[in-house]
């Protein structure tokens, strides 16, 4: 039977090269962590949360340890892959990696900038703070 509907989110996600070398420095546990992001994001839905039960379970699959697990979040969180919304939320860095079209993309730059301005300002400031 032939369907002409396109299922509502496209089964892909999309990288963009040009901010760096970052996915080929991946370990295998920070893959699994991103590998997660990818599952779990969606384009209505772009927020991740990463709880302690989450974290269990991604460790479970990688064959470690949650500690391991959150070495990784750090990592792809000081690459910049993903951005810390709030307490244990974050999302793909739009500018690197999305799910979903184009016109849904373009609104969560928007609001992934705003976070990662706001990151950059308060690391500014605490190094103003150390400094003094």
């Amino acid at each position: 039977v032939y369907s002409t509907t396109l299922d509502p989110e496209p089964p892909f996600v999309k990288v963009y090269f040009g901010g760096g070398m970052e996915f080929f420095q991946l370990t295998g546990t920070d893959a699994t962590v991103l590998l997660y992001f990818f599952e779990a994001a969606t384009e209505r839905h772009p927020e991740v949360i990463l709880n302690q039960f989450s974290k269990q379970l991604i460790a479970e699959k990688a064959g470690c340890t949650t500690h391991n697990i959150n070495y990784s979040v750090r990592k792809l969180l000081d690459r910049e892959l993903i951005i810390r919304i709030g307490r244990g939320a974050y999302i793909l860095n739009p500018f690197k990696v999305s799910k979903g079209y184009w016109s849904s993309i373009s609104q969560l730059r928007d609001r992934a900038m705003a976070y990662l301005e706001q990151k950059h300002k308060n690391a500014e400031n605490a190094e103003k703070v150390t400094s003094d």
